[in-house]
Formats: structure tokens, C-alpha cells, sequence
């Protein structure tokens, strides 16, 4: 589906990019802010 010779860094972004939600999701859990 994808040519990663030229979509390497669009594809590195979205691994970035989910990578960051994953980390801020666990974060959040972890720290259990009162809403």
C-alpha cells in the first residue's frame, strides 16, 4: 500500500505522532487527574 521511499516521513510522523498519544495516555492514566 505504501512506498516507503517516499512516504518515509509522513510515515515517520504518524509513528511520532502516535507514539506521543500513547506516552501522554499512559502519563495521564499513571497520574490520575481529578476532573
Amino acid at each position: 500500500m505504501f512506498d516507503y521511499g517516499s512516504n518515509t516521513p509522513f510515515i515517520l510522523a504518524a509513528y511520532g505522532i502516535s507514539f506521543l498519544g500513547l506516552l501522554t495516555l499512559i502519563i495521564w492514566t499513571l497520574r490520575k487527574p481529578k476532573l
